[in-house]
């Protein structure tokens, strides 16, 4: 029999950790693959042979290679038919496997998250999911290079570095916990690790805290080695406000974007500075509320004198009166949407195009789980952000 495409085959192998952590390898899988005489009678009972589910997954990804030139289109085939889209997308989007132009990347998105919640109910069978560890596609070299012709994209010096910073509050002294928290800190660092940020990272802060955290990201930045701030905190929060673990509050315009404005961080001038508020944003709450979300009582809002600069971008988990849904074993919807939507599409998509994916996804997925939150994002880029340019 003839060996699959080369291509395809390193395909297969520089995706297998994630494959053989995620591929779902049940009898309606293998079912479909024997029918498409992918594989035999005997090859199955090896493949079931295997008593756990990452043993069945690798087992099926040591025959498929040796299975002819149309095994990679048809496991491509029988992985859209039991419902992992995700991973078809994984497999499609690497150069010179082949094209996915006929799935709907929200739909697959959607299709991600409602399997992690069935994992979470015990409705299949899967290894973990709280970690996603996401695998961000490279740029093609062509589609850089053309980039970098373009006046209207943000260049990025790759003799420069890029900076950020990640503050995720889980336990607090009267708040109740913001249990799953952990995994959005931990997704959400190893995305930017792959997009080659420089790296802070903090836990548990209170409001003296947060600041002195935000102070020394400021003054690394003003040593003019870097090109790009990222700035992510997630917490409990209300209209305009996020808190430390001491229930004091934020002023997301004047205590957070304001120390990084023009007057305040002269080098970081026509350089786009990014912030990602995971918190609610509801006029008012019971702070002794358990149901999932990160609202607390509200204050009122001042600082809006920062949008007078340029090249800021906020998005924030949800719109003004509105909760942020967090699951409390995987995690919350907006960072984990997002982590989802950079890993796969920063490769071709500026920031603002990423944002609206991610609004779109949170939109549709949550309404299916009948619940409402459509992130919010506000900016004053001067031009196009890629991340990866």
């Amino acid at each position: 029999m003839l060996q699959m495409d080369l291509k395809q085959k390193e395909v297969l192998m520089s995706n297998r950790l994630n494959l053989v952590r995620d591929l779902i390898v049940n009898d309606e899988l293998l079912s479909i693959l024997r029918t498409n005489n992918l594989i035999t009678e005997e090859l199955q009972e090896k493949v079931q042979a295997n008593p756990t589910a990452q043993g069945r997954a690798s087992c099926l990804l040591d025959i498929l290679p040796r299975r002819g030139k149309r095994a990679f289109s048809r496991f491509i085939k029988a992985l859209n038919e039991t419902q992992q889209k995700h991973l078809t997308t994984l497999l499609c989007s690497n150069e010179g496997a082949m094209e996915c132009t006929d799935l709907d990347f929200t739909d697959l998105a959607c299709d991600y998250w409602k399997k992690a919640l069935d994992v979470m109910k015990n409705e299949i069978e899967c290894p973990d999911m709280h970690l996603m560890k996401m695998k961000v596609l490279p740029m093609a070299e062509d589609f850089r290079s053309k980039l970098r012709l373009q006046s209207d994209v943000y260049r990025l010096d790759p003799e420069r570095k890029k900076l950020a910073i990640i503050i995720n509050n889980k336990y607090f002294y009267k708040f109740p916990e913001r249990a799953g928290s952990q995994n959005d800190i931990d997704n959400f660092s190893y995305l930017l690790e792959q997009l080659h940020f420089t790296l802070i990272r903090r836990e548990d802060l209170d409001v003296v805290g947060i600041k002195q955290q935000l102070e020394d990201a400021r003054i690394k930045l003003q040593s003019g080695l870097y090109d790009v701030f990222v700035c992510c905190i997630m917490s409990h929060g209300a209209k305009g406000v996020v808190y430390g673990i001491d229930q004091n509050e934020l002023n997301i315009n004047y205590d957070i974007l304001t120390g990084f404005s023009d007057q305040n961080c002269p080098e970081m001038v026509g350089k786009p500075k990014l912030f990602f508020i995971q918190a609610c944003q509801t006029a008012s709450e019971n702070p002794k509320s358990e149901d999932g979300t990160d609202a607390c009582p509200a204050v009122s809002d001042k600082g809006k004198a920062v949008w007078s600069n340029s090249d800021f971008f906020l998005a924030v988990a949800t719109a003004e009166g509105y909760k942020a849904w967090r699951h409390p074993e995987l995690g919350s919807c907006f960072i984990r949407t997002i982590v989802y939507v950079f890993s796969y599409r920063a490769c071709k998509d500026h920031i603002n195009d990423l944002l609206a994916q991610v609004c779109n996804i949170l939109s549709r997925f949550l309404a299916n789980e009948k619940f409402s939150q459509v992130a919010e994002r506000k900016d004053t880029l001067s031009k196009k952000l890629y991340l990866m340019s």
